[in-house]
């Protein structure tokens, strides 16, 4: 178990609405939230507030958040604090983003669930004082008729990372004698749903990913408390191996803090 700390978020948006829905999204987080309204105010903030989490838009007056965030990468002071983008540009927006230096994605405006659960990953993995670039080697448990989706996952892993596969969920529970370090399991399998208070029974420590088709995710609504993160599908490959590699960070920093 990490244990929480109180937390501070800077949020950076040209629109005072969307920065107002993202304050209300997190606000059950119990975090301080301070906002900015373009990427200078942002760089001036994160001098003083020290913030333990950036939510930072692309398209604004001035510095647009590429290079706000390529800003706070280069400085010593700043660059250990992770950054998530938040924008409604498409295409090779993520891209661009992953190349400045940011640590997270999201389509605005974000999904209540995803953003509040991908903020608690990115906190609990700060909170752990996680070495960059350290993650867990696994194994990592895969829960998934879905052929492509386990391609993806098995191109995107690091060799040393052990994969177990299960089609269904009695292979599932057969493979929880391997002690998987980190769960991905796709809310398509039949009792998917009602495995995850097994998992976190069987490996309360482990992180899950819960995989679920994206035109269905307002269904998702009420959240899993013991889901650390999501995956929407249909996802490229390099959407899995992003999201594969924090979870293997998050069961490094679970174990870090067991430590």
């Amino acid at each position: 178990m990490i244990e929480p700390r109180p937390s501070k978020v800077l949020v950076v948006d040209d629109n005072a609405i969307i920065r107002r829905l993202q304050e209300a999204q997190l606000e059950a987080l119990h975090m301080e939230l301070v906002a900015a309204a373009d990427g200078a105010e942002a760089l001036t903030l994160m001098k003083s507030l020290k913030p333990d989490l950036v939510l930072l838009d692309v398209v604004m007056p001035g510095m647009d958040g590429f290079r706000v965030c390529e800003a706070l990468k280069s400085d010593p002071e700043t660059r250990e604090v992770p950054v998530m983008v938040v924008t409604a540009l498409g295409k090779d927006a993520q891209d661009r983003s992953f190349a400045a230096g940011a640590d997270d994605f999201m389509r605005k405006p974000p999904n209540t669930l995803l953003l509040r659960a991908r903020a608690m990953l990115h906190l609990k993995i700060r909170w752990s004082g996680l070495a960059p670039n350290a993650a867990s080697t696994g194994p990592l448990l895969l829960v998934t008729e879905n052929p492509e989706l386990s391609v993806s996952l098995l191109s995107a892993l690091p060799t040393q990372v052990k994969l177990l596969r299960a089609a269904t969920i009695g292979e599932a529970k057969t493979a929880l004698a391997q002690k998987p370090t980190a769960i991905m399991l796709d809310l398509d399998v039949p009792g998917a749903a009602a495995f995850i208070p097994v998992l976190r029974q069987e490996r309360p420590h482990a992180p899950i990913l819960l995989a679920h088709w994206a035109e269905d995710f307002t269904m998702l609504e009420e959240e899993h408390p013991a889901v650390d993160d999501y995956l929407e599908l249909p996802a490229p490959p390099s959407e899995v191996r992003h999201r594969a590699r924090l979870l293997l960070r998050l069961s490094a920093a679970v174990a870090r803090s067991r430590s």
